[in-house]
């Protein structure tokens, strides 16, 4: 199973997503990030950074937002929106069938503090785990 998570930067949230997945998950499915609107190689706030490194014990220093190619890997079994926009060009401009679209409702925290990082990647951890114990279950 592979599982891709995508955001419009790929530099918060689709991030926070792969990261905690793959450290808790790893074993079990190939996790990835991307984002739709993206500035190749940016790196992840240092908001973003202290709050997974705080919550998660998880690094992301060496993380370089990265866009979806086009066309969109086909090996994907599973893509998840952060938000229904983002899954509507998911869609539109990649052609991803709805039917393999999970949407997940996170606010960009973009710009915010630790704080508002650290609530972010606290819904999504949880968001994940729903998500990855429905997929994995009986397995």
């Amino acid at each position: 199973m592979h599982i891709a998570f995508v955001c419009w930067g790929n530099t918060c949230r689709s991030p926070f997503a792969q990261y905690y997945a793959a450290k808790r998950y790893g074993e079990a499915a190939r996790f990835s990030s991307w984002g739709l609107r993206v500035r190749e190689g940016s790196a992840v706030s240092e908001a973003a950074k202290w709050a997974v490194k705080e919550l998660g014990q998880i690094s992301l220093s060496e993380h370089q937002a990265q866009a979806l190619p086009q066309p969109a890997p086909i090996d994907v079994t599973m893509w998840v929106a952060m938000t229904q926009e983002i899954a509507d060009t998911l869609g539109a401009e990649w052609q991803i069938s709805p039917n393999i679209v999970r949407v997940w409702d996170i606010s960009d925290p973009y710009g915010s503090d630790v704080g508002l990082y650290k609530n972010t990647y606290a819904d999504i951890a949880r968001l994940v785990d729903t998500l990855l114990m429905e997929q994995f279950a009986g397995r």
